[in-house]
């Protein structure tokens, strides 16, 4: 039997596209918009300030362009949509079947996507920019951007791409 010695990272990595119906200009105006009034968030025991969450956070706007449609759904289309995956079989097919196999998949998954940014950019209103975060749980500080309630006041969809 082979064992592993050493570090097993059992992280995950999560992409966020987030709405924003009027650009912060600063991080103190991003941090309201997040955070308002708390103090601190937290997740599974984990916590970080709001100042370095929207420190964060802040720093990653930076520099980035909003989102076209065409890109929030090819963001929303790396999600997994276990209800959408191929049968299992599929690995059992010759491989032009399974190629076939595969790419109706993501074609259904290209559809899903379509339906689930049309509906968060009708649900948010015309003056909304959307842009992409992304944040791992090898860090506490991570933990709580990926899993915590980060985005929760504003429009948003997590892609899990553990």
């Amino acid at each position: 039997m082979k064992t592993r010695h050493g570090f097993v990272s059992n992280s995950s990595s999560s992409s966020f596209v987030v709405g924003f119906n009027s650009v912060p200009q600063t991080q103190e105006e991003l941090k309201q918009l997040l955070f308002g009034d708390k103090k601190a968030i937290s997740m599974y025991g984990y916590g970080i300030t709001t100042e370095k969450a929207s420190k964060i956070i802040w720093d990653d706007l930076q520099g980035q362009q909003p989102l076209t449609f065409k890109q929030i759904v090819k963001e929303i289309s790396c999600n997994w949509f276990e209800d959408l995956e191929p049968s299992h079989q599929m690995y059992k097919m010759p491989p032009e079947e399974r190629e076939k196999e595969y790419a109706n998949y993501r074609k259904r998954v290209k559809v899903r996507a379509t339906e689930i940014a049309k509906k968060m950019v009708d649900e948010s209103g015309d003056d909304t920019k959307f842009f992409r975060f992304h944040y791992e749980d090898h860090t506490n500080d991570g933990t709580v951007l990926e899993h915590g309630p980060t985005f929760e006041t504003v429009p948003h969809y997590r892609i899990s791409n553990h």
